[in-house]
């Protein structure tokens, strides 16, 4: 009986598992022999033309340096790049956890649960766009929840970095079109505002327990971007501050969607509220009778 050994990589990478593999590229779990842990590597999809593998070579150095330029605790940390047969992989820091994906498919989560999950998700939103970069692919599968429940945004392959050159597909719509923005479909200007659009379909997902513009069938994918184009959402069932905004945050017009700050009040609202709303752990002297001479304990 033979065994076949573990591929190693870049003389230090020992290559164990897939853990997911998407439109962009494939990501595996290894063991770096050099430093002794556990890391994520992210190697380009196969079998492409030689000029879709050209861009995607270059996508996927532009991701790398998006991630690296981004420092927020929601923002998988880069360790490295190097190159198999011109083909770059990237090393990330392997997260043990779940995508939003995963959680919500059996049931959806209550306003506390979701708001404590976006909350994180927004703050590293926000750091991405103060470093110059709109995600552009901001979804429940891209959203992670670690095993000590720490929240981390993931997956930059399509990210829009400020001062990169226009790629030579970039005209292309790249994405799931469930998610995107009415600007990004349209073909205008794509900013921060696109990405608090895709927060609010996750925000409605993750509720409500489906996507509100999906369609399906054999032109599912015309029909879902008609029905983001032209198509209010439908109502949540769910009733709270956070469905209210996420319905704001489904406006067509970018400049009538709520900024990060008004959605991160509504969301801290959320858990503060949450907070001082579960019963007080008791005390002893809870249970003591009331002294005689003292008004009763209220």
């Amino acid at each position: 009986m033979t065994t076949t050994e573990p591929r190693v990589l870049h003389d230090r990478y020992r290559v164990l598992s897939p853990l997911g593999a998407g439109g962009m590229g494939s990501v595996w779990l290894a063991d770096d022999s050099l430093l002794d842990r556990r890391v994520a590597l992210k190697e380009l999809v196969q079998h492409l033309g030689a000029t879709e593998l050209k861009e995607r070579r270059l996508r996927a150095l532009r991701e790398a340096r998006a991630m690296a330029r981004v420092k927020h605790p929601a923002i998988v940390r880069i360790h490295d790049v190097f190159f198999v047969d011109s083909d770059p992989w990237i090393v990330m820091e392997h997260i043990s956890g779940r995508s939003l994906a995963d959680m919500i498919k059996g049931s959806p989560l209550s306003e506390r649960a979701t708001a404590g999950i976006g909350r994180p998700v927004l703050s590293g939103i926000c750091a991405v766009h103060r470093a110059g970069i709109v995600h552009r692919d901001v979804k429940p599968a891209n959203i992670l929840v670690a095993d000590d429940n720490s929240i981390f945004l993931v997956d930059f392959g399509i990210a829009k970095i400020a001062g990169d050159t226009q790629l030579t597909g970039q005209s292309r719509m790249l994405g799931t079109t469930e998610f995107m923005a009415p600007e990004r479909i349209s073909g205008q200007a794509v900013g921060p505002a696109s990405d608090l659009w895709s927060l609010g379909i996750t925000f409605f997902c993750a509720l409500e327990g489906y996507s509100p513009f999906l369609r399906r069938g054999e032109s599912g994918q015309e029909a879902t971007m008609m029905a983001i184009l032209h198509e209010d959402p439908p109502r949540p069932m769910s009733h709270g501050r956070l469905a209210e905004i996420t319905l704001r945050m489904l406006r067509r017009k970018p400049s009538e969607r709520p900024d990060a700050a008004e959605v991160d009040d509504v969301l801290r609202a959320i858990l503060d509220l949450s907070e001082r709303s579960a019963p007080r752990p008791r005390r002893p002297a809870d249970d003591a009778p009331d002294r005689p001479g003292q008004p009763p304990r209220p």
